[in-house]
Formats: structure tokens, sequence, C-alpha cells
């Protein structure tokens, strides 16, 4: 497969390949890829790959014609998905130089590896979670209620100048430590919360990327989370992050179901090669990376207040 990073691979026709899904024989897609071509679906042996025809990568410095390229990768997964049940993606400008003889070739090659990843994700896919916080808010919080930063804010105001510097040192080593205490106390409430009702739960990247891009909206990122699981265990899930969300200062964002990208093994060793345009290279699992839902993403679950976002009354 293709590394659009080091080199721009040269080969007079290629295979774009999107996805695997389980599929008969005959089984066929109707959805359009990147730049509007349409994607069909190689079957072999129960595997089908959903590819589309292309001559060469698509590399751009134009970083909205990539994102465009992104989200009509992702959309034609999502539809794969739709049809076929819970698809195997790969990653964004994986190519085969060839025809879709080759792409059988290679089916015939890791036919066991993919069926074996198709059966591990048969019914199950990725949701994300991410807890967002006032931290000055939950700071302030903290600081009032530990009987030891208490005395520390006494012992400082009444201190020589330097006593009163190491006061303030230890006040804030003090300080920082039970807000990572707090964090990591939200973090083990809710995956110990919805660990019942989830086939898998990961800490996620810390790119914040893979949570919908940035928001400038004053809080700050606690938790993110990937979680893998049923469709039908979705409503539990989000049952479990009301009381998360119900905190003072506290929001909750619960997005899904999506292709289970952060959950997709390596096939072959090819998958290691893949790489995205932005140059990123790694574990063919990126793309969820790039994805924004204002832009034809996923029309799975929202969680959040009303319609959107779950968030506490700031300041409660």
């Amino acid at each position: 497969m293709s590394d659009a990073a080091d080199a721009t691979p040269e080969f007079d026709e290629g295979r774009y390949v999107y996805c695997a899904v389980t599929a008969d024989p005959g089984a066929t897609v109707s959805v359009d890829g990147i730049e509007g071509r349409p994607v069909s679906l190689v079957v072999h042996e129960g595997v089908g790959v959903a590819v589309q025809p292309v001559g060469s990568v698509y590399d751009s410095a134009d970083p909205t014609r990539v994102r465009r390229w992104l989200v009509s990768h992702q959309e034609v997964v999502d539809e794969v998905g739709r049809e076929f049940g819970t698809p195997l993606p790969f990653r964004f400008d994986t190519i085969l130089a060839g025809t879709d003889a080759t792409v059988r070739e290679w089916l015939d090659e890791r036919r066991g590896e993919v069926a074996d990843a198709l059966d591990r994700l048969a019914g199950l896919w990725e949701y994300r979670i991410e807890v967002r916080w006032d931290e000055a808010a939950v700071g302030d919080r903290i600081r009032e209620d530990d009987a030891e930063l208490r005395e520390l804010s006494d012992r400082i105001e009444t201190a020589s100048e330097g006593t009163s510097y190491l006061l303030k040192k230890q006040y804030r080593r003090r300080a920082r430590e039970l807000l990572e205490r707090r964090r990591r106390d939200v973090e083990s409430t809710v995956s110990d919360g919805i660990a019942a009702y989830a086939d898998e739960v990961r800490r996620a990247d810390a790119d914040s990327r893979r949570f919908d891009g940035e928001r400038d909206d004053g809080l700050e990122t606690a938790v993110r989370l990937s979680v893998l699981a049923d469709g039908t265990e979705e409503e539990r899930i989000g049952e479990v992050l009301e009381s998360i969300a119900a905190r003072p200062d506290h929001e909750v964002r619960y997005t899904g179901p999506w292709p289970p990208y952060s959950f997709a093994p390596r096939i072959g060793p090819e998958a290691a090669d893949a790489t995205d345009m932005d140059g990123n290279g790694g574990d063919g699992r990126d793309t969820a990376g790039k994805r924004d839902e204002s832009e034809g993403g996923s029309e799975g679950t929202e969680r959040g207040g009303g319609e959107g976002e779950h968030g506490g009354d700031a300041g409660a």
C-alpha cells in the first residue's frame, strides 16, 4: 500500500480502499466517493472491500481540499457500514496499486486477518466521550474544601517573605495534585460506570481533533475516552454520563455511533506504511481524528443539554 508522506508512488492504476465488510457474493454499494467518483465492492470469500479506482494518491497543500477528501472518505465508510454492518475502516489514502484483481489477491492473502477482525467487531461501534470542566471553578471548590490548603493559605498571610514564597510553592503543588486526583476520579467514575455496557474502553489520544475540534468556550478537557460497544447499550451509557453532566461546572459530549476507527487492528505489514495527507504515519486509526461533524460527520448520538451537550449548571 502506498505511502503518500515519504514519497509519491507512481502507478498507472490503483484502488483506493475505504473499508472491509462481511458481504455475500454479488453484493454492491451505491455511494459516491472522493471527488464524486463511484465506489464499488470487491467481494472475495465472504469479505467485501469498498474501493474506488484512482490514478494517483490524494495529495494537496490546500487544507480545505484535504478536509473535503477526509469527510468524503468517512461518509463512504459510514454508508457502507449502514448497509452491511460494522465496517473495518482503513485509514485515509490507503491505496493498492493495481486493479480489482489485485484487491482480490490481497484479500486472498489477508482474508483470515480481515475476517477475524470483522467477526471481533461485528455489531460493535465506537462512541466518544469527552468530559470538559471549568477548571478554575473546580479548582476554587477544591481549595475551599481542602483543610490542608486552607491552613497553608492562613500561614501564607502571616509568613515572612522567604517563608511565604516556599509556602506558596507548597500550596500550588498541593492544588495541582488535588486537581489531578479529581480528574482521575472523574475518569474512573465514567470508566467503571460504563464498563458493564462496553466491550472495551480506552483513554483516547490527547489530540483534540479526535473530539470534534477545539472550542473556545472557556472550558478545559478533563477526560477523553473511546468506547467500543453494542449499539443497544448506547442509552445505558448515556444514562451513566448524566451523573457527571450534573456536576457543577462540568459538561459531557457523547457522540456516536462511529465506525470503530480507534479499535480497528492493523492488517498485515502494509498497514504500518499507510499514511494520511498530513504526513502522519502510524497505526491506521487517525482518520477518526480528522473528522468534523459540522462537515458531514456521523448522524449518530450526540449527548448534551437538550439536543446539544450535557452540562451542569456552571457556578452552582
